[in-house]
């Protein structure tokens, strides 16, 4: 059996490196990118969805049907959701200013495009000239399909008088130029302080290692996420802290309150304009809490049952500050301020809970991590991650995956990795959507294509290793790295289960334009397998000395037992993830056969892990991680989507 199982896997290596040599790439171009490409792309996109639309407003009376309405509208926006990828993802990512400049226009000018879609009366009208038993013998995607459409249509108002549908339609244009704007400045963002290495005393060392620095010897500190955690977690010296997270808390004030003050005004006005109280009640009619009375008493009631365990985790920062001030001759501050918070939180880990961050940093360098974790995913997804060698794409460091079925070899997809900051990139971590999956009229499918951008430091060629972000807690940046690949991972579940399903086309339903309620379902299986041995072992390395130099703190107490209450519990949440996960075969569309979603092997690694989280302890409830801001671009929809 194991002779078998190798040569099995052996032969399974070589055909996929074989493949390597060969490799499918997206159809995306990048490296010819002008302005004067994106605005033809733009009017490009405007002319075929008007073309279209005008098409379908035109019909005579009763000759409307789903093939010839919805369904050549799904068709466009699937055929046209590359090219209008290419256009909008130049903003965040490009490194001409020009270019990110046009960008941000030409998506500006789409989504004032999008808006005049998505209230066309005309459009509407002839929409629902499509029969009802017609409607009624289409396949349930379909039919959802229609049922989406004419509702998000309904929610535009095109039910208000012709003075009041016009309001909205200025209000809602307003708001999307208003955005862009927004987002704009977010990008361009760039501000920098001084800081002598002093004023930086207890920042670790890895910190200045290639830093810029001025010209009267100070290093250079911006406020991207690299620069900003390092300092707040470890300085020592409280006005550092205090000048950098007012220098952050007030960063793009003049620029950007004004206009988010200006869009909550509009929103409630386009609110009070379809007949709702608030934005919030408009925003939560079609998600599964209804209405703002739900989400206010879960949130009052969570708030509750929390007040008296945050009020004694914040005494032990404060019984840390005071004591520190007294050790360092410091005047003492009332209370625990905003700039103190992450540094007591990570001196309460280092002394208290014996957890230091830059000891565990030093066994999960990027690279090991980033491969780790993509080994992770081809085992629980049972597929097959190949780099593309030489890819065109928007700058050197970003890397091209394949994404092969593991079994039928079929191609499945791409994804990009950009993972390194530069000026005018966009600050947080996103997976953008760049080519959503759909099968064309011709009957081949178009393949889904995503982006990941993050911003880790990019060490020098003198640093130890090519760590994550300097300073940041191995629970954080580690974490940083496996969300933003598990954000791809709705890509990847989309990837390796909606693929290969007989779905009619439906870009309007992939996984990030999905109910709300079933777009991570990774995130529900990936938090409490994360922190396990096995995948521990799988994103670390051991210490140059030797591996019994690893801080305790990485290690897990395999020793420990479950009591039988937890034990029963396990075994019926084992059985219950094992029975729904099961339940949701995928089928091949090459072969037509049939199989699980998840795997047996990765089935039966679920249930350890999920035993593995019941017996690991943690450190104090509400001790945040470092917080990642996860944010997506969806494709615009010539129906209507809602504000």
């Amino acid at each position: 059996w194991m002779f078998g199982t190798a040569v099995r896997l052996f032969a399974q290596r070589a055909l996929f490196s074989n493949m390597s040599n060969a490799l499918p790439r997206p159809s995306l171009v990048f490296s010819n990118i002008t302005n004067d490409l994106l605005k033809e792309r733009a009017d490009f996109i405007i002319d075929q969805t008007k073309g279209l639309l005008d098409a379908v407003s035109a019909m005579e009376d009763n000759t409307q049907t789903f093939e010839n309405t919805f369904l050549k509208i799904a068709h466009l926006e699937g055929s046209l959701s590359p090219v209008e990828s290419l256009v909008d993802f130049q903003q965040y990512v490009s490194t001409d200013p020009e270019i990110r400049k046009t960008s941000s226009e030409a998506s500006s000018k789409l989504q004032s495009f999008g808006v005049e879609c998505s209230m066309r009366r005309d459009v509407y009208k002839s929409l629902k000239q499509v029969k009802q038993e017609e409607i009624d013998a289409l396949p349930a995607t379909s039919q959802r399909l229609v049922k989406l459409g004419l509702r998000d249509f309904e929610r535009n108002g095109l039910g208000l008088p012709d003075e009041q549908y016009e309001q909205l339609k200025a209000i809602k244009q307003e708001i999307s130029a208003l955005c862009i704007k927004f987002q704009q400045h977010l990008n361009e963002e760039n501000t920098k302080v001084n800081f002598s290495k002093d004023e930086l005393k207890g920042v670790p060392e890895s910190f200045f290692v290639g830093r810029e620095q001025a010209e009267d010897g100070k290093y250079i500190v911006t406020l991207k996420y690299p620069d900003l955690f390092p300092i707040l977690n470890n300085c020592e010296i409280p006005a550092t802290r205090r000048t950098l997270y007012q220098v952050n808390s007030r960063v793009l004030v003049e620029e950007n309150i004004p206009i988010l003050e200006n869009v909550l005004s509009l929103r409630q006005k386009a609110a009070k304009l379809l007949g709702y109280r608030s934005h919030s009640d408009y925003i939560l009619e079609t998600r599964m809490a209804k209405n703002l009375e739900t989400v206010s008493a879960f949130l009052l009631n969570l708030s509750t049952k929390l007040e008296a365990k945050a009020k004694s985790e914040i005494q032990v920062l404060l019984d840390l500050k005071i004591q520190e001030a007294k050790d360092l001759n410091l005047e003492i501050e009332e209370g625990i301020q905003p700039y103190d918070f992450r540094y007591f939180h990570e001196k309460n880990l280092r002394d208290n809970y014996k957890v230091d961050h830059e000891k565990i940093k030093e066994y999960f360098p990027l690279s090991k991590v980033l491969s780790g974790m993509l080994d992770v995913y081809q085992d629980l997804f049972s597929v097959k991650f190949l780099q593309v060698p030489e890819p065109d794409v928007w700058h050197p460091d970003v890397q091209l995956y394949a994404v092969f079925d593991k079994d039928s070899e079929e191609l499945l997809g791409h994804f990009y990795l950009d993972l390194f900051p530069r000026e005018g990139k966009f600050g947080h971590a996103a997976a953008f959507p760049l080519q959503q999956r759909y099968k064309k009229e011709d009957g081949t499918i178009q393949h889904p294509v995503a982006a990941m951008v993050t911003n880790f430091t990019k060490r020098s060629s003198s640093s130890k290793s090519l760590s994550p972000t300097s300073g940041t807690p191995m629970s954080s940046s580690t974490l940083s790295l496996t969300r933003t690949l598990k954000n791809s991972s709705d890509t990847f579940t989309s990837i390796s289960s909606l693929e290969r399903a007989s779905l009619v086309m439906l870009l309007r339903f992939p996984f990030n334009n999905a109910t709300r309620r079933r777009t991570e379902p990774s995130s529900t299986l990936l938090p409490p397998w994360s922190p396990t041995l096995p995948s521990l072992l799988a994103i670390s390395l051991p210490s140059s000395s030797s591996v019994k130099s690893r801080p305790s703190s990485t290690s897990l107490d395999t020793s420990c037992t479950t009591s039988v209450q937890s034990q029963s519990l396990l075994d019926s949440v084992a059985r219950r993830s094992r029975g729904t996960l099961s339940r949701h075969p995928v089928r091949c569309s090459r072969t037509g056969a049939t199989r699980p979603l998840f795997s047996n092997a990765c089935l039966a690694t679920i249930q350890t892990s999920i035993s593995g989280s019941l017996m690991t302890s943690s450190a104090p409830s509400l001790m945040p991680r470092t917080a990642t801001v996860v944010s997506s671009t969806g494709a615009r929809s010539s129906l209507p989507r809602t504000m």
